[in-house]
């Protein structure tokens, strides 16, 4: 792109450092909450599941014919239709507990309405335009998009350093295989996996990528010895 372009677009390279770090942060956060959501997906999907089927297995039972239905199933005995309906009714009762009690469903909701806000917030810095305006106009432009990105990041779920590791090498694994898989898309699944681990530093060492500064960097396994903090070792390999 010509450097007068360049400068109507993004008017100064302190500009372009703050419009570049904003948008890795709202991807990078993006993208953890999608990783969180996939792992809650399933607990999601089960509790209804759950909540579904077994109230209609209690009723099925308790209002159906059992001399009809011993007929059709010879060891459904009264006394089995009983421990049936128990059985189904205690799992029902410490599904509902244990969804009060970790959330599951509402956590899964939460990380979903995360990542619908910064891809809002996503698109609208993208379709920022910086022509014609100011240093003050483009200071306050800034200022709000990141007051914005604070309030979301604020309203969002949380999660521990530990969660954060996990979720970071995943994103990590993923773009790694993905660029492999781009650059040989043929290639049998043991090649991509060993492609992918030297597309590793590549994503680290990218400025403009949501992942740069990872810490765990391949420069960092001599220090701590063979494969520890190792992001290939750990998620990929």
């Amino acid at each position: 792109m010509p450097e007068e372009l360049m400068s109507q677009v993004v008017p100064s390279r302190t500009d372009g450092n703050i419009y570049q770090d904003i948008v890795r942060k709202i991807r990078l956060q993006r993208g953890i909450h999608r990783y969180f959501e996939l792992r809650t997906r399933f607990t999601a999907t089960l509790v209804k599941v759950i909540s579904i089927v077994l109230p209609a297995h209690i009723v099925f039972l308790v209002f159906s014919d059992l001399t009809s239905l011993t007929g059709y199933v010879s060891w459904l005995t009264p006394m089995r239709v009983e421990l049936l309906i128990g059985g189904a009714g205690f799992i029902l009762f410490v599904t509902s507990v244990l969804t009060e009690v970790f959330k599951g469903d509402q956590r899964h909701t939460d990380h979903r309405r995360a990542i619908e806000r910064y891809t809002e917030l996503l698109q609208e810095v993208e379709l920022m335009d910086f022509r014609g305006k100011s240093a003050k106009m483009r200071g306050e432009s800034f200022q709000n998009l990141h007051k914005r990105y604070l309030q979301t990041t604020v309203t969002s779920p949380t999660f521990t350093d530990k969660q954060f590791d996990r979720a970071m090498g995943y994103l990590l694994r993923s773009k790694a295989i993905k660029m492999a898989r781009k650059e040989q898309p043929f290639a049998s699944p043991w090649k991509i996996r060993r492609l992918a681990k030297r597309k590793v530093n590549d994503i680290l060492q990218d400025p403009t990528d949501p992942l740069y500064g990872f810490p765990y960097h391949a420069d960092r396994q001599e220090e701590e010895g063979a494969h520890a903090g190792d992001p290939v070792q750990q998620f990929i390999g």
